[in-house]
């Protein structure tokens, strides 16, 4: 039976879907099937010649065309069946994405004969609810959480609670709860540290804090965070991975614990990861 694999395309970034044509005709080439999940991609994906419609669920791998950003999606796109996935980077870091678009022609056959690594990567469990205990919103990230204070140029009060003990508040533009994963994402630029990703842990690191120091914390992975709003009568903004958005009110609390299944990423080449992010972030700028 051929070997199914998933694509996941930004149109955005791959104009004419050059670099999905391409992985199309090679993966077609090699015996595999190339699919891709009408529920997830747009028409114009879906209309490329070679293409077989179906779920991703059925792929024994995932491979996203695009940035970081397409990374995250098509990574989400694979949960239900923990189908590991892979990145073509055509964005301007790829700080995720594993293949460059030089790199197709060789990276491809590897992934049909299954010459890869799969490593996984801890996701966070974030949960809203309301003052009564209802819950109104629940995702999982694979980057971070962000509770931020949103259009309103006025800092906000947030309550840091640790395995039920309140741990101090934050008065800052918001509170940034990320995995290792997502410690070369915002936390970067909010000034914390690059973390080995495939540490288990989660990364608390305030953005603009109107405090004497700024620094972030390194926290246990099985511990419990809770976040709330202090006196504020604004509405703050909660977003997972930059995908998902909700308004957070005072009543409300956010917790965010280790998520049950973790992501799977896969890997290629071995990297060193401390050497590629500085490479990574000289390449900025690079268009596909």
């Amino acid at each position: 039976m051929s070997k199914k694999i998933g694509l996941y395309a930004n149109t955005d970034r791959d104009a004419g879907l050059y670099r999905t044509r391409q992985v199309i005709d090679i993966l077609r080439d090699l015996g595999a099937v190339p699919l891709v999940d009408p529920t997830k991609q747009s028409t114009e994906v879906l209309s490329l010649p070679g293409i077989t419609h179906g779920s991703y669920t059925d792929c024994s791998v995932l491979i996203s065309l695009g940035g970081d950003g397409t990374f995250l999606s098509a990574v989400h796109c694979a949960q239900e069946g923990q189908v590991p996935v892979i990145g073509i980077n055509l964005g301007s870091i790829g700080f995720l994405t594993e293949i460059e678009p030089d790199q197709i022609e060789w990276a491809l056959p590897a992934l049909v004969n299954g010459d890869y690594k799969i490593k996984e990567r801890m996701q966070l469990d974030v949960r809203c609810y309301h003052e009564d205990g209802s819950e109104f919103f629940a995702a999982l990230a694979i980057n971070d959480a962000v509770l931020s204070r949103g259009a309103v140029p006025h800092i906000i009060p947030i309550l840091l609670w640790i395995d039920g003990e309140k741990v101090e508040t934050i008065p800052s533009d918001g509170v940034i709860v990320s995995t290792a994963t997502g410690s070369t994402g915002y936390a970067m630029a909010a000034g914390g540290p690059i973390i080995d990703p495939t540490l288990q842990l989660m990364l608390i690191t305030p953005i603009c804090p109107h405090t004497l120091h700024n620094r972030s914390s390194i926290i246990a992975p099985h511990s419990k965070i809770r976040l709330t709003i202090g006196d504020h009568q604004h509405t703050s903004h909660l977003s997972v991975d930059g995908r998902k958005t909700v308004a957070v009110r005072r009543t409300d609390t956010v917790c965010i614990n280790r998520a049950e299944n973790a992501a799977r990423f896969i890997c290629l080449v071995d990297r060193n990861f401390f050497k590629r992010v500085p490479d990574k972030i000289r390449g900025r700028g690079r268009e596909a």
